[in-house]
C-alpha cells in the first residue's frame, strides 16, 4: 500500500509518524538561519513535544538565558526540572526572585 498521506514524507521513525512530527523537523531545519532566541524557542518546543526532555531542559536553560524575563520559559523550564525528578532546580526555577 502507498504512503497515505500526499505530500508528506513517509515516516522513518516512531517519533515522525505524525505530520507534526515532519513539520517540526521542518521547523528545526529552517531554524538554523533565524536569530539566536528564535532558534533556541524551536529547538526547545521541538524537544518539549518529543518529550526528550534533557534536550528540552538543554534548550530551554538557553532560552532562559536569552529571554531572562520570560515566565513562559521559566515555567516550562521549572515543569520539565519537576518531570526529571530533579526536585531542588524545579523549586528554585519556581520560587520568586
Amino acid at each position: 500500500m502507498p504512503w497515505p498521506i500526499r505530500g508528506w514524507p513517509k515516516p522513518t521513525r516512531r517519533s515522525a509518524m505524525t505530520p507534526g512530527g515532519a513539520v517540526l523537523r521542518k521547523a528545526l531545519e529552517l531554524s538554523q538561519q533565524l536569530p539566536l532566541a528564535e532558534r533556541y524557542l524551536i529547538e526547545a518546543n521541538h524537544a518539549y513535544l518529543m518529550k526528550d526532555n534533557k534536550k528540552a531542559i538543554a534548550a530551554f536553560e538557553n532560552l532562559a538565558k536569552t529571554l531572562p524575563d520570560s515566565t513562559d520559559v521559566e515555567y516550562t523550564l521549572g515543569s520539565l526540572y519537576l518531570a526529571n525528578g530533579d526536585f531542588e532546580k524545579a523549586r528554585a526555577q519556581f520560587t520568586p526572585s
